[in-house]
């Protein structure tokens, strides 16, 4: 519950990782992990809930900061 892995990389809350939405990148820092999503917060202040089904089937993504990839 703790820690999200995905792709090979292992996400924690308060992590700063890249939030890929319909080929949009944008800076986000995990504020949660839950049993079926993740929330995530945007440099704005606002959050965002990303459903691990949408990670899965690939409508979204996260990067690591500092990953290659992208």
């Amino acid at each position: 519950g703790d820690t999200l892995r995905y792709q090979g990389h292992p996400f924690r809350k308060n992590d700063k990782a890249f939030l890929i939405d319909n080929g949009t990148k944008c800076s986000v820092t995990v504020a949660g992990i839950g049993e079926h999503e993740i929330t995530v917060k945007r440099t704005d202040g606002s959050k965002t809930k990303v459903s691990l089904g949408m990670l899965v089937d690939g409508r979204m993504g996260l990067l690591a900061k500092g990953a290659s990839g992208i």
